[in-house]
């Protein structure tokens, strides 16, 4: 973000380039990442899978029935977990109970 590259660029009608490369590549890098993201979101959602499994199959490979049955009570066995943490009452048991 060189003030003095800037300037030299407005005076020279174009002449200077306005970005460095190194400016250049790192905006472009950003770019890609976002785009990255927000398309293996969209995909992840399109598909309807959770993010668990996505994540699995992106570290792991193509998942067979049972690891995504193993995944998916692991998942479950974390939200039993948190929810008794946030209230205090075991996962099972009737909220009037």
């Amino acid at each position: 973000m060189g003030l003095i590259r800037k300037t030299a660029s407005l005076f020279s009608l174009g002449a200077v380039d306005l970005r460095s490369d190194r400016e250049r590549i790192a905006r472009n890098t950003r770019r890609t990442l976002h785009e990255q993201r927000s398309s293996n979101r969209q995909a992840r959602r399109e598909a309807g899978r959770s993010a668990w499994e996505a994540d699995a199959e992106a570290r792991y490979g193509s998942l067979t029935d049972s690891e995504r049955l193993g995944i998916r009570q692991a998942r479950q066995r974390a939200s039993e977990a948190e929810y008794e943490r946030l209230t205090g009452r075991p996962f099972h048991e009737p909220p009037g109970g």
